[in-house]
């Protein structure tokens, strides 16, 4: 299958456009909470399908790649569709992007790496999201937080 051309902020837009649920646009703790308990049932099925198929196939350590093309492989791709419409929801909700969860991730993960490989340059050219950048904006946040 080829690459959709579907941005994430198109696809940010689909998701709040199609949120039906009882809670949605409350923005309180009760929408959060039912969302993360939407997420968690999700990521359970995802988990389910691969106990699934640990438990169907004969020879156990086989690559994931000898799994293209056949319906479990296709189930898991749809559980992650709904996996990623749930975490789509709570950034809306927490008023996020995309590009900022990847950011901050990067960052937290970069600075655990950097402890055992000095040597690790920052994985970004943009001088945008330069890591000096990035540690000022996230101290400014953390210091805005304690106020």
């Amino acid at each position: 299958m080829s690459e959709a051309s579907l941005t994430a902020g198109q696809y940010a837009e689909f998701v709040q456009l199609g949120s039906f649920d009882p809670f949605a646009g409350d923005r309180n703790l009760v929408e959060l909470s039912y969302i993360c308990l939407g997420l968690a049932g999700e990521t359970g099925e995802f988990i389910d399908q691969v106990k699934k198929m640990v438990r169907d196939t004969p020879i156990g350590f086989c690559a994931v790649a000898e799994f293209h093309n056949t319906p479990e492989y296709q189930h898991l791709i749809e559980e992650l569709g709904d996996i990623m419409w749930y975490m789509t929801r709570l950034m809306n909700l927490l008023g996020v992007t995309r590009q900022e969860v990847l950011i901050r991730n990067t960052y937290k993960l970069y600075e655990r790496h950097k402890e055992r490989f000095p040597d690790t340059p920052w994985p970004f050219t943009d001088p945008f999201i330069s890591y000096d950048n990035v540690k000022e904006r996230l101290e400014n946040v953390r210091v805005d937080e304690k106020v």
